[in-house]
């Protein structure tokens, strides 16, 4: 049974610190901080999964984490905390929203309750109170993902990231219930609170949730550097008021970008657009973007309707006569106005 837990905990630091080695390569690349944000998060389950370990190889470990976890259980609040704050920040970043006022109280709310847990008597009871609330703010996070992403305006949305704010928000939903099912069951079933304290600390559905959760997270950012590969980035880049000033205006914004706003391209078409100019076949676009060739070429007719053209050569053209003199001021004020 150890050999077959230390395997799972090598699976698991395995794939985090993939995780955290690609968003760090983001963050290092394009300077966003959610990328800086989701490195911290998977950080955070890779110290968690360190404590794990050491109860699981080490008896003398073990025995004071135990005793100290019904006492003062730090560590593993600080783990929820930290957690649980950068999951509050990455969400609202994902999807184009303010931060949430009302999910970052009830989180603070959390956090008092879970430091008063000590001044219960020790029991399963008391492992319960604690373990349990965290489930229940899981599951609060889904439903506000998927509550939010029904109010967002359908001019903000794109199919691709649609589905993966929908996938997101039911995989918190499905597995806070899962998690809570297992602990409950561990606690009042498998732990011992009387004679020898014994805890498990282990949460078998919490690993596969997180796994999960970071192996989505792998694809999105790889499908996002690979995006940015074939096409510059759809926004300004931010750069500090002396490079500002040193800077020729007409570098300030991408062409790919300014382009794609004056003829009014959806997300969607601008990624299209940027790989149609780099000679993509249609069949290569679909498997770049992981849709169907029907969509693609839905979204390719869009972009010849919108743009005035017939076929690829002429779309090039036209792009390719997009010059420096719609990278001026006036050009800039009149796309965004």
């Amino acid at each position: 049974m150890l050999v077959l837990l230390n395997v799972i905990n090598i699976i698991l630091v395995s794939v985090f610190c993939i995780a955290f080695a690609v968003s760090m390569v983001d963050y290092l690349i394009f300077k966003k901080k959610l990328f800086g944000i989701l490195a911290i998060l998977f950080v955070l389950f890779e110290l968690d999964v360190a404590v794990i370990s050491l109860t699981e190889n080490v008896p003398w470990f073990k025995r004071i984490y135990d005793e100290t976890f019904l006492s003062v259980p730090t560590w593993k609040t600080l783990i929820y905390t930290g957690i649980f704050m950068a999951l509050l920040v990455v969400v609202p970043k994902i999807m184009g929203m303010q931060y949430s006022r009302f999910m970052f109280t009830i989180l603070g709310v959390l956090v008092l309750y879970l430091l008063f847990i000590p001044v219960i008597p020790d029991s399963a009871m008391k492992a319960w109170l604690y373990y349990e609330p965290n489930q229940l703010f899981m599951l609060l996070i889904g439903i506000w993902i998927l509550v939010s992403d029904r109010k967002m305006a359908p001019t903000f949305k794109d199919e691709r990231i649609e589905s993966m704010i929908r996938f997101g928000g039911w995989l918190f939903i499905i597995f806070a219930i899962a998690i809570f099912a297992e602990d409950t069951y561990v606690i009042f079933f498998v732990d011992d609170y009387k004679n020898t304290v014994y805890i498990n600390n282990r949460s078998v559905t919490e690993d596969l949730f997180r796994i999960i959760l970071s192996v989505n997270v792998i694809r999105a950012e790889y499908m996002y550097l690979n995006m940015h590969m074939y096409a510059d980035l759809f926004e300004p880049k931010s750069v500090s008021n002396d490079e500002a000033a040193a800077e020729p205006e007409e570098r300030r914004y991408s062409k790919l970008f300014l382009y794609s706003k004056e003829h009014q391209l959806t997300v969607r078409e601008q990624e299209i657009l940027g790989l149609l100019i780099t000679g993509k076949k249609t069949q290569e676009i679909a498997d770049t973007l992981q849709i169907s060739i029907g969509t693609a070429k839905t979204h390719i007719h869009n972009i010849f309707a919108k743009v005035g053209v017939s076929r690829r050569t002429l779309l090039i053209k036209n792009y390719d006569d997009y010059t420096a003199e719609e990278f001026t001021l006036k050009k800039i004020n009149e796309i965004f106005s």
